[in-house]
């Protein structure tokens, strides 16, 4: 009997795979190919951003600037306590002039200078005292360094301007132990924070300060809020501050 041709095919292949499963003959299996993933591309910096860096920089630099006018008060464990003053600031050295309004008279003046490894205190127009000069700065961007930097908050578009929020540590501004109240001791900071608003060029225009903590008045314990609105003026002036 002839068998019918066209089975011959199917039996040569199948007699082909047994021959290589015998022989171990590898078989040639399919590949897929995979394109490789493509390298995200750098988002260039906002002008916020820049701005933020102009101004780190600045700061940086130690040859900073400027003359600032503040006013705020003070809550919590003396209420009904406002404070006015100004600061001028050339570098790591400045001025610092206050004003202590409280409730019931008296208006008490305090000021603070600050030149090199050197800090005096004058309270009420006496004279000047020579304190410690490793407390606290009252520098507004003392604790600006390459650790904590700046944070950019928000950018805002004022008139023909574009306004940039940035937010720092900040210096005691205000700090509680000049605060002429006889009655109130064991100060104690528990935050601060400043809020500056920059321009492109990262020029400060305006800033609000505030200092959670607390301290004892007569004996007890109170909370220690101060809010402090300033105003930044002749920024890159030329600028000396001299010893008293």
């Amino acid at each position: 009997m002839i068998r019918s041709s066209r089975r011959l095919p199917l039996a040569l292949a199948t007699i082909a795979l047994l021959v290589a499963a015998c022989t171990g003959e590898p078989q040639v299996l399919a590949t897929i190919h995979i394109d490789p993933t493509p390298t995200p591309t750098a988002r260039p910096p906002t002008q916020g951003e820049k701005a933020a860096e102009a101004f780190f920089k600045r700061v940086q630099s130690g040859k900073l600037t400027y003359h600032a006018a503040f006013r705020g008060e003070i809550a919590g464990a003396i209420s009904g306590l406002v404070v006015v003053g100004t600061i001028d600031v050339a570098g790591d050295d400045y001025s610092e002039a206050l004003t202590f309004t409280f409730l019931r008279p008296p208006t008490v003046p305090v000021a603070v200078r600050s030149v090199g490894d050197r800090r005096w205190v004058q309270v009420d127009r006496g004279g000047w005292q020579k304190v410690n000069a490793a407390v606290a700065s009252n520098n507004p961007f003392a604790d600006v360094s390459a650790v904590t930097g700046t944070q950019l908050v928000r950018t805002e578009h004022v008139g023909a301007k574009d306004l940039h929020h940035i937010i720092l540590t900040g210096g005691l501004i205000i700090a509680p132990d000049l605060i002429p109240a006889g009655n109130l001791t064991n100060e104690k900071i528990n935050s601060t924070n400043l809020e500056v608003v920059i321009d492109d060029a990262g020029t400060p225009l305006t800033a609000t300060w505030q200092l959670d903590g607390e301290a004892r008045v007569s004996g007890q314990l109170q909370g220690l809020r101060v809010d402090i609105d300033m105003t930044f003026t002749n920024v890159d002036s030329k600028m000396t501050i001299k010893a008293p």
